[in-house]
């Protein structure tokens, strides 16, 4: 479902409704407040988006209380992972199954601990393939090389990336130091149905 922009009143309320239920912290939600902001330094990529999302790691899915969110709208519902959308372009999904590289290292001793869950894992923003979206998307590597953010790319001349539920043409992965991952999607969201994608979040560049 393509969604229309994003409103900074969208995302305060949806991050007040995480905040009541305990699955987001007042510390995260500020920091997903400074991602998608006009002040951001992803203000053009903000400015072109269609939607933004939070994804929050939880123990399982299948305790969440889902009657505390209200109208939202499902937008994917599977074992181990379900998405909402809400009003003003923005939208939360849960995972409590593997969909990034950290939850395999997670099962394997020596590969990067356990976290206390629920946590937020990223933050998301969805740019359409219009000439504002490419030249968002193209643009957003430089921005965080030019602060000492890390970066990975994932899809793209063609080969799409498939991951949770969907696919999309291409994403860029951002990494602040000490920061949540930011994720950058190109292209339409596309249901495939099934089981969950295989190509998982990256783990943060060393």
């Amino acid at each position: 479902m393509q969604r229309v922009g994003v409103e900074s009143s969208g995302l305060r309320s949806l991050c007040r409704v995480l905040e009541r239920g305990g699955l987001l912290s007042a510390s995260e939600a500020a920091e997903a407040g400074r991602v998608v902001s006009a002040r951001s330094a992803l203000a053009e990529q903000v400015a072109a988006a269609t939607g933004a999302h939070l994804h929050i790691k939880v123990g399982d899915v299948g305790v969440l209380a889902r009657g505390e969110f209200g109208e939202w709208e499902i937008e994917a519902d599977r074992p181990g992972f379900v998405a909402w959308h809400a009003p003003g372009g923005v939208g939360v999904s849960f995972s409590s199954v593997a969909v990034t590289e950290d939850d395999l290292g997670e099962a394997s001793p020596g590969r990067g601990g356990s976290r206390t869950r629920p946590f937020l894992d990223h933050v998301g923003l969805d740019l359409p393939e219009t000439v504002m979206g490419r030249a968002a998307f193209a643009g957003a590597p430089a921005v965080g090389a030019a602060r000492g953010w890390r970066h990975v790319a994932q899809g793209g001349d063609g080969a799409r990336v498939h991951c949770c539920y969907a696919t999309v043409a291409a994403k860029h992965w951002l990494f602040p130091p000490g920061g949540v991952p930011i994720e950058l999607s190109l292209g339409e969201v596309v249901d495939v149905g099934g089981e969950i994608g295989g190509d998982l979040r990256p783990r943060r560049p060393a």
